[in-house]
């Protein structure tokens, strides 16, 4: 027996790297990852919420950050996931938080390495946020050596993760 199935209504979005998206519309939100974060955040009575996929931690700690957009530092997406979620009259802790991400993929050779752990800072970056606004984190996979491909479904809160290893 064959059953036709309806067609899929779920509009699919790529997150670029310093992209970011709040909707209350039910679209499945993909982006791949090396030592850039992705928070997914989802409220399941409204079926709303947001994922983002930022580079660097804080635009303040970084010189000639002015050129870069809104998306790509962590302290200007919580500005935003704030702002959204104040504008639809909910709490922070009404929302399920993921993170994703903070792989370490890049491995400088020994005279060009640094003291800086980019990967490391985007994870503790997000962490400490979410846990100061008040944010319930859900799940976490970050770390280890490998890249990721995140895909957020709105419209359920489910975020499946796909793995691929450095060389």
């Amino acid at each position: 027996m064959t059953v036709a199935l309806p067609p899929c209504r779920t509009r699919k979005l790529l997150l670029n790297p310093g992209e970011l998206l709040f909707s209350h519309e039910p679209v499945q939100m993909h982006t791949l990852l090396g030592s850039c974060v992705a928070i997914t955040l989802w409220h399941p009575r409204r079926k709303l919420g947001g994922m983002c996929h930022y580079l660097l931690p804080d635009r303040q700690s970084f010189h000639r950050s002015e050129r870069h957009p809104h998306g790509y530092f962590g302290s200007d997406v919580f500005h935003f996931f704030l702002e959204h979620i104040t504008k639809a009259r909910l709490l922070p802790n009404e929302f399920e938080a993921k993170i994703f991400g903070g792989g370490n993929v890049v491995m400088l050779p020994e005279p060009h390495k640094s003291n800086l752990n980019v990967a490391e800072a985007n994870i503790l970056f997000a962490r400490e946020q979410l846990r100061e606004a008040g944010f319930k984190v859900k799940a976490e996979d970050v770390g280890g050596r490998r890249y990721r491909q995140v895909v957020f479904e709105m419209e359920c809160g489910s975020v499946w993760v796909k793995y691929g290893h450095c060389s």
